[in-house]
C-alpha cells in the first residue's frame, strides 16, 4: 500500500487501510522542494480595497507570487469594473510576473455552475473574463 503522511497519521489513529482491487503499489517520490502558494481571494467590486491592495503590496515588494483570485461580477448586479480604485489597480500590476489572475466563478453565489449546461457555464465563464 501506497504510505503518505495522511494515511500513517490514520493508521496512528486505528483506522485500517488497504488497498481495494489489483493496484500496483508504487512508491511516491519524496518533494525536491516545497511550495507555498500566496492566494487573495475573494477581489470583487468594493471589497476591502484597501486591505487586499496592502497586502498584495507587501508580497510584490518582497517579490513573492500571489494569485489573486477574482470575482467579476456579484449577486447583487456590481461588476469589478464599477470599482475604479480595484479597477485601475489591477490594470497596473496586471504585467507584473509575480501576478497571476484567477477567474474565482461569476458572481461568487453558491453552487453557481451547479445544474447548469456546459454552454452557460461557457458563457459565464467568456463573461466573467471580458470584465476583469
Amino acid at each position: 500500500m501506497r504510505s503518505c503522511s495522511g494515511s500513517r497519521q490514520k493508521e496512528s489513529e486505528g483506522v485500517a487501510l488497504r488497498t481495494i482491487g489489483k493496484h500496483k503499489n508504487i512508491p511516491l517520490p519524496l518533494p525536491k522542494e516545497k511550495y507555498i502558494i500566496f492566494r487573495s481571494d475573494d477581489i470583487a467590486a468594493w471589497w476591502s480595497d484597501e486591505t487586499a491592495i496592502n497586502v498584495t503590496e507587501t508580497l510584490r515588494r518582497r517579490s513573492v507570487p500571489q494569485v489573486l483570485s477574482i470575482i467579476p461580477a456579484t449577486q447583487y448586479g456590481n461588476k469589478i469594473s464599477d470599482d475604479p480604485v480595484i479597477t485601475n489597480y489591477l490594470k497596473a500590476i496586471k504585467n507584473d510576473s509575480n501576478i497571476e489572475f484567477a477567474l474565482h466563478g461569476y458572481d461568487h453565489r453558491l453552487g453557481e455552475f451547479r445544474g447548469i449546461s456546459y454552454s452557460d457555464a461557457v458563457s459565464k465563464i467568456s463573461d466573467g473574463s471580458s470584465i476583469t
